[in-house]
């Protein structure tokens, strides 16, 4: 069977490391694929190669409408005739959309949806416009969903998405390529002269206002103020010291000393060994990957109650509201109090439940299953 996966982009984003993760594992269980991005080249590009498929990169603007997009959309459907076309995220399920129905040969159309939050102050004007876009072109019979989140299948459909052919596959992830390892943890607490009787709490999010940085270093201020062993390793995109306006919030909080910011990581799960919690302030997620991708890592998630996270983190962790910097450092002041063999408890039990509730293999199966579904004329 042949997938043609059209994405917005390939930058270093949940869906799009999902994306990675799920077409490798196709391509091991004999599916034909190709990846069509609307963008330019991005990190995740040769990722894509090494799975051994073929990446075509249109180069459209971001942000922008472009009809020669959909042009060059629609000639590569026709030559490379696919069984379903699976577009994921908005702009790609718009080009899809109107591409598909372009072409003379209608393939199957899947969107996957991997957002939540559709506030105006967390999204820019060109994602809520093909957002609702979107919304319109969901009442076509041609169009199935996944959302990878139940909280984003309810925020889509409460904003007037058609809910007759959506359904909620959450997303996967294999405890053999997340879990802890002390020594590449000891590595890189080494690299960044943190001593062993430190607590580390650690971010991973790109810099984003969704991830709202801001109340996490108003937090963090509030709990080093009552424990001097703590120490803040951020993780990601835009996320160093090149970011001036991240490195002045930082100096307003009295934090300089005390945090590292670090940049993108090149190997995620040593990163997570550093830590002995994972804080996530976000203002919106759907499902994130990295609250699950840390508690594989056995760590137990300081979070805020957005998406699906209080359902992931259960009770292996503490879910605070979000925006709020005194809820948030109070958590990280509960949590850094804990005896190590709580922590331990925490953590492992963390572990478990991401094993035992979101295993790759189910993510992979359900999929195998759509795409069967969808070549045959039916739905889940």
């Amino acid at each position: 069977m042949r997938i043609l996966h059209v994405v917005t982009g390939l930058n270093t984003g949940g869906a799009e490391l999902l994306l990675c993760d799920l077409s490798e594992r196709l391509a091991m269980a004999g599916f034909e694929q190709r990846v069509v991005s609307l963008l330019p080249e991005g990190p995740l590009s040769g990722r894509i190669r090494g799975n051994g498929l073929r990446c075509i990169h249109l180069g459209l603007r971001r942000g922008r409408l472009d009809f020669s997009g959909v042009k060059a959309l629609v000639s590569e459907i026709r030559a490379y005739e696919p069984a379903v076309i699976h577009a994921w995220m908005y702009h790609a399920c718009v080009y899809a959309t109107v591409s598909r129905r372009a072409a003379p040969r209608k393939a199957a159309l899947l969107w996957g949806i991997h957002h939540a939050n559709l506030h105006f102050s967390s999204n820019t004007p060109s994602t809520l416009l093909a957002a609702t876009a979107c919304g319109l072109l969901s009442y076509g019979s041609d169009v199935h969903i996944t959302y990878c989140a139940e909280s984003s299948r309810i925020a889509h459909e409460s904003r007037g998405y058609c809910g007759k052919r959506g359904v909620f596959i959450p997303n996967g992830y294999a405890g053999e390529k997340f879990f802890r390892c002390r020594e590449l943890g000891r590595r890189v607490r080494e690299r960044f002269n943190i001593p062993d009787n430190k607590i580390v709490m650690g971010m991973v999010a790109r810099y984003d206002p969704i991830k709202d940085h801001a109340t996490f270093l108003q937090a963090a201020r509030a709990a080093k103020e009552s424990d001097d062993r703590l120490v803040f390793l951020l993780f990601g995109d835009g996320v160093d010291r090149s970011n001036s306006a991240l490195v002045r919030l930082v100096e307003q909080n009295g934090l300089g000393s005390s945090t590292v910011l670090c940049g993108r990581s090149d190997d995620i799960a040593a990163s997570y060994s550093a830590f002995d919690f994972l804080v996530s302030s976000s203002r919106g997620e759907a499902f994130s990957n990295v609250i699950c991708e840390g508690m594989l890592c056995e760590l137990p998630c300081i979070a805020t109650n957005v998406g699906d996270s209080a359902i992931i983190v259960g009770d292996t962790g503490y879910i605070v509201p979000p925006g709020s910097p005194d809820e948030l450092g109070r958590a990280m002041r509960e949590a850094a109090g804990l005896s190590e063999t709580a922590r331990v408890r925490l953590g492992t039990a963390a572990r478990e439940r991401i094993i035992t509730n979101y295993a790759e293999d189910r993510f992979v199966s359900r999929y195998i299953d759509a795409y069967h579904a969808l070549a045959a004329g039916q739905w889940l």
